[in-house]
């Protein structure tokens, strides 16, 4: 039986506003595809967020050693060129070896031609698009993804179900409002709310 990558407990988030949210029992092994599943509000993202490590978690909590990359919802960039956004993902390595890792990342996610293109200039598919570029970018192990296919368009969809069809032994979590785009990436869902 392969090692538990993220644990979850009888644990809950405390919000800013005070309120409290209960996060669902889990265990995720490695190389499993996980994917939480349910309605607007019930959760996932919060999930998520608390699998990374940006919410402190009362409870029972095992997360990866060396952390997860997390794609948000809502992607954010900063405020400069597209490839200079993926080159964050990357913090070994000579600069012209990084630099060609990053630009195939970013010809893997369909996003070349935007390479030196700024935030402002991006649509929101084009944004996302950037963003799973600089997620994936360093090849990491454990992947946090929330809605990943929210703004793209029919062939970013083909994107990203091959990335969960062919995840190369990574372990990814995957939140998602319905399941149908999962099943043909064999995920184990978790019906949340």
């Amino acid at each position: 039986m392969s090692e538990v990558v993220f644990s979850l407990r009888g644990a809950s988030v405390r919000l800013g506003d005070g309120c409290s949210i209960a996060l669902p029992d889990l265990d995720v092994r490695r190389g499993e595809l996980v994917a939480l599943v349910g309605p607007n509000g019930c959760g996932k993202s919060t999930t998520l967020r608390a699998l990374a490590g940006l919410h402190e978690v009362e409870g029972e909590v095992v997360r990866p050693a060396g952390g997860a990359a997390l794609l948000p919802q809502r992607p954010y960039l900063f405020r400069r060129a597209a490839l200079a956004n993926v080159l964050l993902g990357l913090r070994n390595g000579a600069a012209a070896d990084r630099r060609a890792l990053a630009l195939a990342s970013l010809e893997r996610c369909g996003a070349a031609l935007l390479a030196h293109r700024r935030p402002g200039e991006l649509s929101e598919g084009q944004a996302q698009r950037v963003a799973l570029a600089r997620v994936l970018v360093g090849g990491p192990e454990v992947l946090l993804l929330d809605e990943p296919t929210g703004p793209l368009d029919d062939d970013g969809h083909a994107l990203v179900a091959s990335l969960l069809a062919e995840r190369d032994g990574r372990t990814i979590v995957v939140a998602s409002p319905t399941a149908a785009s999962l099943a043909a990436a064999s995920a184990r869902v978790v019906r949340l709310g």
